[in-house]
């Protein structure tokens, strides 16, 4: 802009009276419309739910920043992975990155968190508010692009997928170039509370999050106590913002849980289902890559029944080409090739048992019947080499000689154990097997706690059977023997 011009519109600026302020604002915001649509831009300032606007926009803005600021009351993992994509790419460009989150009420879910840590690694400056027990509600997206311009979004949306693109949220967008004092009060303030009040979220921070995270119990019961003529006592409400956003977080939490692991892309006018890991399998990928970065080539994972070992092993296996997944019985044989089958479509499977030897597949589901057998462990089949990965299924029993024999024998990159129930009762020591390396451990109690699994109740029911002539055998009773006394019994009835 010519100096001239600059200066004519200094000299009518200041000779406008306060009661003019109203009419040059709406003309300058009114010319400043026209510019944009003759260059053949959109600047969309208002967003109100109920679609895709704000997420697109989300979108936009991070593919073209320098700087990337978020400050939010909390994250779900539904929110981040609409969004991580976008962060992985900022990444490479070398934007800086980062991220302030609450853990007020306990509603940032921990798999959201070793999301973005799994994703962009300490790239990213990951933190939460120091203060857990102060109510934090920020919700506000700043974005510096180059030229000395930039962007603020704030308004009622935090990082979820109904507050993205289902929900009934509102924000409103702050340009540099048109506001600049309130752009700057915003990054300002930013800058306040993730240098002054707030933590890094350390991996040890992390677990720690992780291990005392419970899913949130939210109290949908409001006291309001009046006095005798209607007005509002001393005793104030419960604040309405954690009301309300307690609220919206159980909801979107419930919905969120309840769907598949499935997730769909069109291609082509074709729809292409994909899968990806959830809640404690993120966490637990999370510490089996940062194990074998430490140099551990075994591990241990302890999951409860339900929550997801077979794909939890399909996804970790993903960067290994020749996979072997052991197992004592065939129906957990071909359960996991379906797994496998789903997350690793291309990759070619075959079974190694009694009746089918494969030796020329990506991935062998085996009998560990038969690949325990000496006869199988030599060149002729499998070079000692020759799996990069190998699962143990059902790890508990890893003690037995035709466990052993192939854990001996083979030599993988690295070595996953799996178990809901590593301790035996016959004192034999499975942790030995893998380096005593326990990468991750959620069980049942915990699992129920975090919301991945139901709970549940037992019943028990009276059986007149003579239960003391059966013979024990490792704390449980023997099976052939217990079968028979059971069919006498019906027998005589």
């Amino acid at each position: 802009m010519g100096f001239e011009k600059v200066h004519k519109i200094e000299e009518y600026l200041n000779q406008i009276e306060l009661h003019e302020i109203k009419d040059v604002y709406r003309k300058i915001e009114q010319r400043y419309k026209a510019l944009i649509q003759q260059a053949g831009l959109q600047n969309v300032k208002c967003f109100t739910g109920d679609n895709e606007d704000f997420l697109t926009e989300l979108r936009s803005a991070i593919k073209r920043s320098i700087e990337i600021n978020f400050i939010v009351s909390f994250l779900l993992e539904s929110g981040v992975r609409l969004i991580i994509e976008d962060l992985i790419e900022a990444k490479k460009r070398g934007s800086k990155i980062r991220i302030v989150t609450g853990r007020y009420l306990n509603i940032t879910q921990p798999s959201a968190l070793y999301l973005i840590r799994q994703a962009l690694g300490n790239y990213v400056d990951l933190r939460f508010y120091k203060f857990e027990e102060k109510s934090f509600h920020p919700k506000a997206y700043i974005f510096e692009y180059e030229n000395d311009d930039g962007e603020v979004f704030i308004g009622s949306s935090n990082i979820s997928e109904q507050a993205l693109c289902g929900g009934i949220e509102w924000n409103y967008k702050i340009e540099k170039k048109t506001n600049y004092d309130d752009f700057l009060f915003f990054k300002n303030e930013f800058l306040n509370i993730f240098r002054n009040q707030s933590i890094e979220v350390t991996d040890k921070v992390l677990k720690e999050y992780s291990h005392k995270w419970k899913k949130p119990k939210i109290q949908l019961e409001k006291e309001i106590l009046t006095e005798v003529d209607g007005d509002i006592s001393e005793h104030e409400e419960k604040d309405q913002n954690i009301l309300s956003d307690s609220l919206k977080v159980a909801q979107e939490v419930a919905e969120y849980s309840v769907q598949s692991l499935i997730k769909s892309k069109e291609n082509k006018g074709k729809v292409i289902q994909f899968y990806y890991p959830r809640g404690a399998q993120i966490e637990a990928l999370y510490e089996l890559k940062k194990s074998r970065e430490e140099g551990f080539n075994k591990g241990l994972v302890v999951l409860a029944t339900g929550v997801g070992k077979t794909f939890l092993a399909a996804f970790d296996s993903m960067e290994f080409q020749k996979v072997l997944f052991v197992a004592h019985r065939e129906e957990i044989l071909n359960q996991a090739k379906k797994t496998f089958e789903k997350v690793r479509p291309n990759s070619s499977m075959g079974f190694f048992n009694a009746e089918i030897k494969d030796t020329n597949k990506d991935i062998i589901f085996a009998s560990v019947q038969t690949l325990g057998k000496e006869e199988y462990l030599n060149e002729s089949y499998f070079p000692p080499e020759y799996f990069d990965y190998i699962v143990i299924d059902e790890f508990h029993h890893a003690v037995a000689k035709s466990y052993s024999n192939i854990i001996s024998y083979f030599k993988p990159k690295f070595l996953l154990g799996l178990t809901a129930t590593p301790e035996r009762l016959d004192n034999k020591d499975v942790f030995e097997l893998c380096d005593y390396n326990v990468v991750y451990e959620l069980r049942l109690k915990d699992a129920i706690n975090k919301g991945f699994l139901v709970p549940f109740h037992y019943y028990g029911i009276y059986d007149e059977t003579d239960f003391s002539n059966i013979p024990i055998i490792n704390g449980k009773y023997k099976e052939d023997e217990l079968e028979r006394r059971e069919n006498r019994k019906w027998i005589r009835r």
